[in-house]
């Protein structure tokens, strides 16, 4: 893989989609990122670029989920987070309310002392997906993650965590389009 500095990388959370490359996509559409930045000590599946803040997971050449860490992602020429298009850019600064407007309820809102977290769960016709949105105490949105395992679909994290309701979703098998 080749680094090309000047290629933009936009995400659509609706869609799913980082840079060109579909969740469950070939990830040699990502190759103008160029080779991990620190390959030696990533775990197996994981490419990281760290600079960049972002974080990619993968298997069998598949993108299986990715993580941005929002301020860093943002500062990167070009970069770009949507909700659901072009006409949604998101922001730090970008509120709770402002994403639920975009993307509709949560399945679950977790908060304690430090976080409030948002997890959206959503079925794209294959399989659910999940998408993390942390914001810290100040209301800034930190972090994203979206990957195609869910964490809330396992029982013994939702016992950890205190989450009280079932899986999977019910009513919020809508379709990613």
């Amino acid at each position: 893989w080749q680094r090309k500095s000047a290629t933009p990388l936009e995400v659509d959370l609706k869609k799913l989609v980082l840079g060109k490359v579909p969740l469950g996509g070939n990830l040699q559409g990502l190759s103008f990122l160029g080779p991990a930045e620190d390959a030696e000590n990533a775990p197996e599946g994981a490419l990281d670029y760290d600079s960049r803040g972002l974080y990619l997971r993968m298997q069998d050449g598949r993108l299986t989920g990715f993580s941005l860490e929002v301020d860093v992602f943002l500062e990167s020429s070009g970069a770009a987070i949507y909700a659901a298009g072009v006409g949604t850019k998101l922001r730090p600064d970008t509120s709770e309310a402002e994403l639920i407007a975009v993307l509709g309820a949560p399945f679950w809102r977790m908060q304690d002392e430090d976080a409030l977290t948002l997890f959206f769960e959503r079925f794209d016709g294959e399989r659910w997906v999940e998408l993390e949105l942390e914001f810290d105490k100040a209301g800034r949105l930190k972090y994203i993650d979206v990957r195609d395992t869910p964490m809330l679909a396992e029982d013994s994290w939702r016992d950890r965590n205190g989450v009280t309701v079932g899986w999977p979703p019910e009513g919020a098998a809508r379709r990613v389009s």
